[in-house]
């Protein structure tokens, strides 16, 4: 094995340089305290409590429900807090209520993808969570309505 690395040219158009630089530029800049939204898509609210399943990479649920807490949405993602031992990668299925036609409710089961875990300081684990397809606008906003 060689102690040299092989350097190889990088090709990088002027606009996404300039793009790349602007966004370092605006990290370096905040303040570490500052709440920085680093996301691009809108969130929502979502105080809800939830049932969630561990299931595999093509949907299989392990049956076992699990109690969690919602605490924000997106077309494409939800942060959950829950206990227990999950880690990045992780698959898991949630069950949302939404309203349907008139007084009538609905579960709407979701496959997500566990994106990152973090400790909070009461010990619980906030989840961000993508969904494995994104959420239709419609379902999206009846869930977040107050019902």
């Amino acid at each position: 094995m060689s102690d040299q690395l092989e350097l190889m040219p990088l090709e990088i158009s002027d606009r996404e340089l300039d793009r790349l630089l602007a966004l370092a530029e605006e990290f370096c800049r905040r303040n570490i305290d500052e709440d920085f939204e680093r996301r691009l898509r809108e969130r929502y609210a979502f105080d809800r409590a939830i049932s969630v399943q561990r299931a595999t990479p093509d949907g299989v649920l392990s049956g076992e429900l699990l109690a969690a807490q919602a605490r924000d949405i997106s077309l494409w993602g939800i942060s959950l807090r829950v206990e227990g031992e999950f880690s990045r990668h992780d698959h898991l299925a949630v069950d949302l209520v939404v309203p349907s036609s008139g007084d009538v409710l609905r579960r709407a089961r979701l496959l997500v993808e566990v994106r990152h875990a973090k400790v909070d300081t009461s010990g619980a684990l906030i989840l961000g969570c993508a969904f494995r397809e994104s959420l239709d606008p419609d379902t999206m906003e009846r869930a977040i309505s107050r019902f």
